[in-house]
């Protein structure tokens, strides 16, 4: 009896278990697909970020400047401090995808498939370029049809993610 209940309470677990490791990898590729399609306005968000005293100095009231001088946290240094954790936290996702795209460029540029090429430039081109181009665009540029670029689209993220999250990115079953 207690036999019994130790397998379906250990069946039950390893099955939870292996739920949780296939959510995990649905989720570091959502999150991929979230980076990439944000990655322009992270870029901008990051460069353009005011996290410097001299950036707002005009707006901020004579005390509010001294309590900054005099370390006392006020709301505003708070802010400033949240704003420059932000702004670092944003700058090394940043390198750690652009570090991630080039690796991929790399293994798509060794293949002996001429498809993992094209969907490198996908990425790029939908993604990561100053212009962004539409699915159409893309598909006209490489000669295939749009549901094609979507597929590129579709697998460049699978491999992407498997190199920005590493193992936790793979969509083990």
């Amino acid at each position: 009896m207690f036999e019994k209940a130790a397998r379906i309470g250990a069946k039950a677990a390893i099955t939870k278990y292996e739920t949780e490791i296939r959510n995990t990898g649905r989720r570091k590729l959502h999150n991929t697909d979230l980076l990439l399609r944000n990655y322009r306005v992270l870029r901008e968000s990051m460069a353009n970020a005011v996290d410097d005293i001299q950036q707002f100095e005009n707006d901020l009231e004579a005390d509010e400047i001294l309590a900054m001088m005099l370390n006392k946290e006020t709301d505003e240094s708070i802010a400033i401090q949240s704003i420059k954790r932000s702004k670092a936290r944003t700058a090394i996702i940043i390198k750690h995808i652009d570090t991630m795209l080039d690796i991929y460029q790399v293994y798509c540029a060794k293949s002996q498939d001429g498809t993992d090429m094209r969907r490198y430039e996908a990425i790029m081109d939908r993604y990561i370029r100053d212009e962004e181009y539409t699915v159409a665009e893309i598909a006209e540029r490489f000669f295939v049809s749009e549901k094609t670029i979507y597929r590129d689209l579709s697998i460049g993220k699978t491999k992407l993610a498997a190199l920005i999250f590493g193992i936790d990115g793979l969509n083990i079953r």
